[in-house]
């Protein structure tokens, strides 16, 4: 089952670090991360999205806990970002139980 990472950009003077996306991008898919969509980085929105899926939420936190992400987080730093681990869920997963 796949793992998510959602991270939610805030820009500040609407300008992103495009070394430092890059860069992250490169890490992402070292780790086996497929990105799977954007909104807002292409264009420079004050506001942006990415999401990428990992195979499992292990690969996800090894890159999130990995030397080369760690030394490249400082390229963006100005920028304020919510990043978010996510499991995705079966096929047959229901809301059942939870209501």
């Amino acid at each position: 089952m796949g793992a998510y990472l959602i991270n939610y950009m805030r820009m500040r003077d609407g300008v992103p670090n495009q070394e430092g996306l890059a860069h992250v991008k490169r890490t992402v898919e070292a780790y086996g991360g497929r990105w799977h969509g954007e909104q807002g980085l292409a264009r420079a929105e004050e506001n942006s999205q990415v999401l990428v899926e990992f195979g499992t939420m292990t690969e996800a936190q090894n890159w999130y806990n990995s030397c080369e992400y760690k030394n490249i987080s400082q390229l963006y730093v100005d920028n304020a970002i919510d990043l978010v681990l996510v499991d995705g869920v079966f096929p047959d997963f229901t809301m059942a139980g939870f209501a």
